[in-house]
């Protein structure tokens, strides 16, 4: 029997876990450098309500893995819209499957906020895999192309 997963909304006592899944996210994919400072303050607001919300998967006080949700605009409107800037499960935890759960939370905020939901990922391991679990949950809308002009990878 499969019991389902609980994803709660992070408060601020959970800062520590949160930032500890950051840091490790970095660590795995850092092709950008990294500015604590901003990290730090990101989560933070998001604790608060300030600018969107983040939901966490906690056992035994232990977090695990987290979605951070951002409520923001276009370039071109005034119109609010619900983005991910981090979906990360602890490596330890990935045969855990919260990805789903994680996702299922993201859908639910959007319901809650009324607004529509952006979700992707950035990368170059394990991307249809992904792409694949995250098609089981949400519409495909696009995708996404990079050039590094210091590694020049070709198409």
């Amino acid at each position: 029997m499969h019991i389902p997963t609980p994803v709660r909304i992070a408060r601020p006592q959970d800062e520590f876990g949160i930032l500890n899944l950051c840091w490790l996210a970095h660590g795995e994919r850092s092709e950008r450098s990294l500015n604590k400072v901003k990290v730090q303050a990101m989560v933070r607001s998001c604790l608060t309500g300030q600018c969107g919300v983040i939901g966490i998967v906690e056992v035994a006080s232990d977090v695990r893995a987290m979605v951070g949700l951002i409520v923001s605009s276009a370039w071109c409107s005034d119109d609010l819209e619900l983005h991910d800037w981090l979906v990360f499960v602890r490596p330890d935890c990935r045969h855990l499957r919260y990805l789903t759960p994680l996702l299922a939370f993201a859908k639910q905020q959007s319901v809650r906020l009324n607004l529509p939901l952006w979700m992707g990922f950035i990368g170059d391991e394990r991307t249809e895999a992904k792409a694949r679990a995250y098609h089981r949950h949400l519409p495909k809308y696009g995708e996404f192309f990079r050039f590094d002009p210091h590694t020049q990878q070709v198409a």
